[in-house]
């Protein structure tokens, strides 16, 4: 299974699973290109969908509803990050 997120102006604003079967090309390799290819084809032709990883092992972090996609860093973006400890003050 992979996980797919549906970009709208930069914006994540779907999550989607797919099944192993529909990420498989003709040659039975996965690939990302089948899986966004079985999206259009179910979901519309004019969304946009890039794959993201549960471990966030690629793509920097696991796309969420509401995070950004940064196409030039191919990277999605958390709009609202934790604060860092180091910016934390007492009282």
């Amino acid at each position: 299974m992979a996980v797919f997120a549906e970009i709208e102006n930069g914006k994540v604003v779907n999550v989607i699973s797919v099944g192993d079967d529909d990420l498989l090309n003709s040659n039975g390799e996965r690939e990302e290109s089948t899986g966004i290819a079985y999206l259009k084809n179910t979901l519309g032709s004019s969304r946009d969908f890039v794959e993201t990883y549960t471990d966030g092992r690629a793509r920097g972090v696991m796309a969420q509803i509401g995070f950004l996609y940064d196409t030039g860093k191919d990277t999605f973006v958390d709009p609202n990050p934790p604060p860092h400890w180091s910016e934390l003050k007492p009282g």
